[in-house]
């Protein structure tokens, strides 16, 4: 049977193989579109498969959204080159709602589905692809969101008619300083035990007498904490103002930051 560009063109579409490889893939299987397919991602896995250990320092964030529930995402690939493509970025963004509507938890294992189309877009794209992290947003209010340069994500979830104006002015308060959480309690504890570990070396090493080493301390995590939440840090656009004095009679449910 003879092989026609078309059938070519369609199964280099479906696949990303090149060429010369969709049609001698094609020629061996008597123009058989199904069979070639096959042939072919089965040849993409095996490279996929020695990528898998190839390095993954740049890529892209995308975002998905299905009704009030958002999905950032971050996936991670080898180049810079690689991750401004149409491919990967189309890729991204079609990860991010597979993972949505699969309902994955942060941090769970992918599911054979979501994974093979990972080292499908591997064979297509000749590097390393990686869903590094993603985080879902659940909206009580109305969901807003953000995307930095296709590096950082943000989506935040208001309660109270907020102008335009506010919710795109936290969003990048958000996006610039990387809040740990919306109040003091949603801070991990780690992270505070940490911190307070390193200010008490810190004052004992400043050779202040004993007795007042507490007290500085103390303002060392008021001033960690004034940092690290989001109402509580000077809005990045007029210092003199906290992020809380910009809402108004509107408030923040929660948010969610994915950044490269």
């Amino acid at each position: 049977m003879a092989v026609t560009m078309e059938d070519i063109k369609k199964v280099k579409e479906m696949t990303g193989a090149g060429l010369m490889d969709v049609k001698r893939t094609l020629e061996e299987t008597s123009g058989n579109i199904d069979d070639a397919v096959k042939i072919l991602r089965q040849k993409g896995l095996a490279k996929a498969s020695k990528r898998a250990e190839n390095e993954v320092k740049e890529g892209a964030v995308a975002f998905a959204q299905a009704g009030n529930k958002y999905l950032g995402l971050r996936v991670n690939c080898e180049t810079d080159f690689v991750a401004k493509t149409d491919v990967f970025q189309q890729y991204a963004t079609e990860a991010a709602t597979m993972i949505l509507a699969a309902n994955l938890a942060p941090g769970a294992e992918l599911s054979a589905d979501i994974d093979e189309e990972r080292k499908a877009a591997i064979a297509k794209l000749g590097e390393n692809v990686v869903l590094s992290e993603w985080k879902v947003l659940e909206a009580k209010g109305t969901i807003y969101n953000y995307i930095h340069m296709n590096k950082i994500v943000v989506a935040i979830d208001f309660e109270g008619n907020p102008s335009e104006e506010i919710m795109k002015n936290v969003a990048m308060q958000i996006a610039s300083m990387n809040p740990l959480g919306l109040v003091k309690a949603d801070i991990p504890q780690d992270i505070i035990d940490r911190e307070l570990e390193v200010y008490t070396v810190k004052a004992q090493e400043s050779g202040k007498p004993a007795a007042v080493i507490p007290k500085i301390v103390e303002g060392m995590m008021n001033k960690f904490y004034a940092e690290s939440i989001l109402l509580e840090q000077p809005f990045v656009f007029d210092e003199s103002k906290k992020v809380s004095e910009l809402l108004g009679t509107a408030k923040i449910n929660a948010f969610i930051r994915v950044s490269l």
